[in-house]
């Protein structure tokens, strides 16, 4: 399967966290040729207050304000050889972002978690729950950076890492991961997180006791088995990795230890209840990871299996 990338959708809204994306999209746009748009959304104003002359007065000098920052933001971008052009929209960041990622036909959507203070940086930002929640496009995330600090430079893109848990959506991400490690130049790794040990009742009225080493270790290796099956099943060059406990944390652990620069996930795609109801791997990995995570949305994994053109990375042929 051929995936290209020929327009990438950068959101800004002038902080660190969200400038320090600038460089991962520099990065990808010269590897691919891609044309990059910046967006930033104005919030829309109280409606009482949105017609008097102290803001109107206001509203005059941040839109001076905001298109400096973009004339800034452009030139830099520019100056690295890159395609850009600028949008400006009102209106809910959210819905905003969606709206104009699927309006502007763009195959992959760029932001930054949002930048807080102390410890409420590390916790996911609601515009970007909400994009990451309802997007169509894959979705390339960084992680939590506090407001101020210095902007690390893009990982080097050497090692990716996948996840399975077996499912069909998570089959679909294996096979998009493939073409874009082979972009990248990228060593693909495909992990398999085990549940922990389950406890038993050897007997009615018994304390349950944790699942004897040698099942476990057997348990261990049935799914290492299964996972070189999938990989020798596609034809994938990659290599396996196990680990055990809960899901987010056990992709998040293998992440670190194996040095990669980026995850790439499956989402579900559930909305907001659902979310909240019932947990979402995906979000919990979105929240910790220390590394870019690409969300690729089951609507875009559904078009793929049906044949439809898939947009994120270019074979570099």
């Amino acid at each position: 399967m051929t995936i290209t990338l020929k327009h990438i959708l950068l959101t800004t809204d002038f902080s660190d966290a969200a400038r320090a994306t600038y460089s991962h999209a520099e990065a990808l746009a010269q590897i691919s040729g891609a044309r990059v748009t910046l967006l930033h959304v104005d919030e829309a104003p109280i409606a009482d207050f949105a017609h008097s002359e102290d803001f109107v007065r206001y509203h005059s000098h941040m839109v001076e304000l905001r298109n400096n920052l973009l004339e800034e933001d452009v030139t830099r971008l520019s100056n690295e050889g890159l395609e850009v052009s600028v949008e400006t929209r009102t209106g809910s960041p959210a819905l905003t972002i969606l709206e104009a990622a699927e309006e502007l036909g763009v195959d992959l959507i760029i932001m930054a978690r949002q930048s807080r203070r102390g410890l409420a940086q590390w916790l996911m930002g609601s515009t970007t729950r909400r994009v990451a929640r309802r997007t169509r496009i894959p979705l390339w995330l960084l992680p939590a950076m506090a407001e101020g600090a210095t902007a690390p430079a893009p990982p080097p893109y050497d090692t990716i890492l996948t996840a399975t848990d077996f499912s069909e959506d998570s089959e679909l991400g294996l096979q998009s991961a493939v073409p874009l490690a082979r972009a990248l130049g990228a060593e693909l790794l495909l992990a398999h997180v085990i549940p922990p040990p389950v406890e038993v009742m050897m007997f009615p009225g018994d304390a349950p006791v944790l699942l004897p080493e040698g099942l476990q270790s057997q348990l261990e290796e049935l799914h290492k088995e299964r996972l070189e099956h999938l990989v020798e099943r596609h034809g994938h060059q990659c290599r396996v990795v196990l680990e055990s406990g809960s899901a987010v944390e056990g992709i998040v652990r293998a992440a670190e230890r194996e040095g990669a620069g980026l995850i790439v996930i499956p989402s579900h795609g559930k909305g907001a209840i659902r979310a909240n109801l019932f947990g979402s791997t995906t979000e919990s990995l979105l929240e910790i990871a220390s590394v870019p995570v690409l969300v690729l949305p089951r609507p875009w994994l559904i078009a793929q299996r049906v044949g439809a053109e898939a947009t994120l990375i270019p074979a570099l042929t």
